[in-house]
């Protein structure tokens, strides 16, 4: 039975002795305090069962501390009134000292829990337009996405990730057309893309100008898509070359191709460097566009949708008192809804998942909820079991200190990889002098990646934020560095006690500052799970940052290595461990690498 357990057992057995009110255990509320001072549980009970009793809180408070106080057993140290009809527990030194040992006897479980135990849960995220270098604001999908998954899987769940490859569309045309038009070494050249299958030489590469191969194609694109909107000429080209690759014509197939393997080419590199090209399954829209009208057709037949006068077929949304949408135009073309019912299917048939995930922009609410209707009322799954996932976006301060959003097309975008080698030159600045060569260059980028992502993560999951690099970067306060070098310098200290088996001894006269470390740490599972109820990574973190203040307190007023006998300094040495395990669980959860010196 867990502490939480047993003191809730308490509480409802003086319910029944003073009160003669029958409540289960799990049924009495309690609570970790806000303030550490109060105690280490906390309970409302009084105030919540006033009205019914027809008397005082604070009195019924009374009454419930005097019968607890009367047997407290091997598990209270004190139970106190407070303010209007709060009871305050604090637990005895031995209980948090046991929990100490129940974080060495689980380790990397510490803090899991099992609230999905048995389910198959598959996440869809970072499924970026493959027409531009990866930015800021599809890291921001990248890290939510992940941190999402992970909080799932510490709730017993069996995780899938995927994503989705938008590899269709006016916008891949335009990237086609850029690259066709701007690519070329000689503006002589022919801009015809029968010319250039058999003359590719005559084209650009993005090792021949010595670009990264999606920062090439992003710099095509917008030059393709400020040719498109400018020129009605050249919109006619391309959406002729759109027929022509729905047609399958080679030679547009063989550009596509290979302007989309460039894409991906530097896909992979940015997104491999946060270690975040983490997929179970990657689907390509062009092997299933077309399949998602024939779920439509069906639909249709079966009534479960209608046909308006130009013989568009639009759902019927009532029953989720959601506004209908179009499902496939009336000239027969697809939308994005339609593919997206046919993947739904496709993930459904794959991964045969209890719920799915899609971790998303908040501007696509609307449609995700219309398409998780649709798919329900074509028998893919329960609305219920369909879960939007979004975030806020990521905006920066200009030149002018003004906040704007960021855009690939208007030249404002943050990209990743420029952001790490920024952010490792800054890091580099206080990194241990005595570390050299290489491993003082991977420690930088461990740093730095791991200060970006925190930042991301730390603001509540749907919060816009403003991106600032000198706040994310500092190692003072609520920053990645600041918690990184916290698990480090514990990293330190057990290195050079050189032990390789951890105990602690019951009868340990706890200071205050231990006692605090330790019930900090005793409260990660609870946690854990408030964020997973909620997904929110962003709990998780202010826990991580509050647990680095409390350790570095503990390390500032603590002998540890020097202390005054053998038993006192395994004891410490116990808590160090206790709070290295505790904080690389967490930093798991963020998806971000701690490290073993800084």
């Amino acid at each position: 039975m867990t502490t939480k357990l047993e003191i809730q057992k308490l509480l409802a057995e003086a319910l029944q002795k003073c009160f003669a009110v029958s409540k289960q255990p799990d049924q009495v509320h309690l609570e970790r305090p806000a303030d550490y001072s109060h105690g280490d549980w906390a309970s409302n009970i009084p105030m919540v069962l006033a009205k019914e009793l027809k008397q005082n809180p604070k009195q019924i408070a009374e009454k419930l501390v005097a019968e607890i106080s009367a047997d407290k057993g091997a598990l209270l140290q004190s139970v106190e009134v407070a303010g209007p009809g709060f009871i305050n527990f604090r637990v005895l030194d031995s209980v948090l000292v046991g929990e100490l040992e129940e974080i060495a006897r689980l380790k990397e479980k510490f803090g899991h829990q099992q609230i999905n135990s048995g389910k198959v849960i598959l996440v869809e995220h970072t499924s970026p337009n493959p027409n531009k270098e990866f930015h800021l604001g599809h890291l921001k999908n990248n890290v939510t996405g992940l941190a999402v998954s992970y909080l799932l899987e510490a709730s017993g769940a069996k995780i899938f990730r995927d994503c989705i490859n938008n590899n269709r569309g006016i916008a891949i045309v335009k990237l086609m057309w850029g690259y066709l038009r701007f690519g070329r070494k000689d503006e002589k050249v022919v801009t015809d893309v029968h010319y250039w299958f058999e003359h590719q030489q005559e084209w650009h590469t993005p090792g021949s100008i010595g670009l990264k191969p999606d920062r090439f194609m992003d710099k095509m694109y917008t030059s393709g898509a400020h040719d498109f909107k400018n020129s009605p000429e050249v919109e006619g080209i391309l959406r002729q070359m759109l027929l022509d690759w729905e047609a399958e014509e080679p030679h547009v197939w063989a550009l596509w191709k290979l302007t989309q393997d460039w894409v991906w080419e530097g896909y992979e590199r940015s997104i491999g460097r946060v270690d975040g090209f983490k997929f179970d399954r990657i689907w390509n829209e062009h092997e299933i566009y077309k399949k998602g009208k024939e779920h439509v057709l069906a639909g249709l037949e079966k009534g479960v949708f209608k046909k308006t006068e130009d013989g568009a077929i639009v759902s019927d949304l009532k029953e989720f008192n959601l506004s209908d949408t179009i499902l496939v135009r009336g000239d027969g073309t697809s939308l994005y809804i339609t593919q997206d019912i046919e993947l739904t299917n496709l993930k459904r048939e794959t991964f045969h998942p209890d719920q799915m995930f899609w971790v998303i922009g908040p501007e696509q609410s609307l449609a995700m909820k219309q398409m998780f209707a649709v798919c329900s009322l074509l028998g893919f799954g329960r609305y219920e079991d369909f879960h939007h996932i979004s975030y806020g976006f990521v905006s920066i301060r200009n030149a002018e200190g003004k906040v704007s959003k960021m855009s690939s097309r208007d030249g404002t975008a943050i990209y990743v990889d420029d952001l790490i080698d920024l952010a490792k030159e800054k890091v580099l600045n206080y990194i241990d002098e005595s570390i050299l060569g290489e491993e003082r260059d991977q420690i930088a980028e461990q740093v730095a990646i791991g200060a970006i992502k925190y930042s991301l993560l730390k603001v509540s999951r749907t919060t816009d934020q403003v991106f600032d690099i000198d706040t994310t970067l500092s190692l003072e306060g609520d920053s990645g560095p600041y918690i990184l070098y916290s698990y480090a310098r514990a990293q330190a200290i057990l290195k050079k006690s050189n032990l390789q088996e951890y105990s602690v001894d019951t009868d340990w006269e706890i200071s205050e500052i231990e006692r605090e470390l330790m019930h900090k740490l005793s409260t990660f599972p609870e946690v854990v799970s408030l964020a997973i109820e909620i997904y929110a990574p962003n709990i998780v973190a202010g826990y991580v940052y509050e647990l680095a203040q409390i350790f570095n307190n503990f390390y500032t007023h603590t002998i540890i290595l020097k202390a005054e006998s053998e038993k006192l300094k395994l004891n410490r040495l116990m808590l160090v461990k206790g709070f290295q395990q505790v904080m690389h669980n967490a930093l798991g959860i963020l998806g971000i690498e701690p490290l073993d010196k800084m």
